[in-house]
């Protein structure tokens, strides 16, 4: 919270990268591969909803805004 990150705990492979602090949030339910790296920004998946959440590959690079 302090750097602005919500990310729930075993939803991301190993290796992610979060290049800047400040608003990333990933839902519960998304699946985020294996070295992959998120930028500023980024929200992933809908706030309230478990479906439809995205399934992300590996070495994925996300950009700001995404």
């Amino acid at each position: 919270m302090k750097l602005g990150f919500h990310i729930s705990p075993n939803c991301c492979g190993k290796g992610l990268k979060i290049s800047h602090s400040g608003c990333v949030v990933i839902n519960s339910k998304a699946i985020i591969g294996e070295y992959c790296t998120i930028q500023q920004c980024v929200n992933i998946g809908r706030n309230h909803s478990v479906d439809d959440v995205p399934r992300i590959g590996n070495r994925v690079y996300i950009g700001p805004g995404a």
